[in-house]
């Protein structure tokens, strides 16, 4: 994965994460090594690549936090020392971004903790995001529309099956929920949803106590859904002939109200060209309430 500027993206995940699982499979002297072997791997290609060019080729990290929960000290120690001991020796002078995409409230304390021992120059390169990210100018940038869009289409949370489906996903005030599709032309793309009702949110426990009391003054389901494509130039020649990214984005299904009332939602929608078909249910006009997904269902089929 590569930049616009041709520069390398390193993703990484680790949304939803299951830290007793993952502590009871990975040894953390492992760990360490793996990281180790990551960094040389990664000073190897970039070295590699700026011979290649003739210029010096960096790499932006994107780090995916959602739905994380808090790591255990064992991992927050290792980790430190992954930071000190690898990371500053290999990657300070090599860096070009690191983002932190979909960042819980926690993590901005434990940032706080670990800043000081990074050299000043990696400082200055780390951003922290909320689940808004994918609508920020820099990240949408520094990745390009089409890169972005495929990181969004092979995200997965934590109780979806395969990103395909799943259920009680919350979608918290000013954040929005998406899943993305890669297609051909001539695929279908099908979906089926609901909206979560009184039921739902509390099973999730998406309702704070502010979100409770307005509760009882006026319920509250409803969610922005809009389904959306962004075409591959590199699959699509028609499209490729100079044309920007506002002349390779299409709206398939146009911003539309959905509440808990409206029960099951079905749709479908043909792929005119090769590309991404993006699901989304937004959130942003909420201050307070955060609502929920209870299902979704999304399905692809050849012509």
């Amino acid at each position: 994965l590569q930049t616009p500027n041709g520069d390398l993206i390193q993703y990484e995940s680790v949304a939803g994460i299951n830290w007793e699982k993952f502590l009871q499979e990975v040894d953390m002297d492992t760990y360490f090594k793996w990281q180790l072997y990551v960094a040389e791997a990664r000073l190897a290609a970039l070295d590699r690549l700026s011979r290649e060019r003739g210029q010096l080729v960096k790499f932006v990290c994107l780090t995916d936090l959602a739905d994380c929960p808090l790591p255990p000290k064992d991992f927050m120690d290792t980790d430190k020392r992954v930071k000190t001991e690898v990371f500053e020796v290999t990657a300070a002078e090599v860096i070009h971004k690191i983002m932190f995409l979909s960042v819980p409230l926690f993590f901005y304390t434990l940032f706080r903790m670990v800043q000081p021992l990074l050299p000043e120059k990696t400082k200055a390169t780390v951003k922290l995001l909320g689940r808004d990210f994918s609508q920020d100018p820099e990240v949408r940038a520094e990745t390009g529309e089409v890169l972005l869009q495929r990181i969004l289409a092979q995200r997965v949370g934590a109780d979806d099956v395969d990103g395909m489906s799943g259920k009680l996903r919350v979608v918290l005030a000013g954040s929005a929920f998406e899943r993305g599709v890669l297609v051909t032309a001539g695929q279908t793309v099908s979906w089926t949803f609901r909206i979560g009702d009184s039921k739902d949110l509390e099973a999730s426990n998406a309702r704070g106590r502010l979100g409770g009391f307005l509760d009882m003054i006026k319920d509250a389901t409803d969610l922005r859904f809009e389904v959306t494509a962004l075409w591959d130039p590199e699959a699509n020649e028609d499209i490729k002939q100079g044309e920007e990214i506002g002349g390779r984005m299409a709206t398939v299904v146009p911003v539309e109200t959905v509440t808990a009332s409206d029960g099951e939602i079905q749709g479908f929608a043909t792929a005119e060209h090769s590309g991404i078909v993006l699901l989304r249910w937004t959130n942003f006009h909420s201050w307070v309430r955060a609502k929920v997904v209870a299902s979704f269902e999304i399905g692809v089929e050849d012509a």
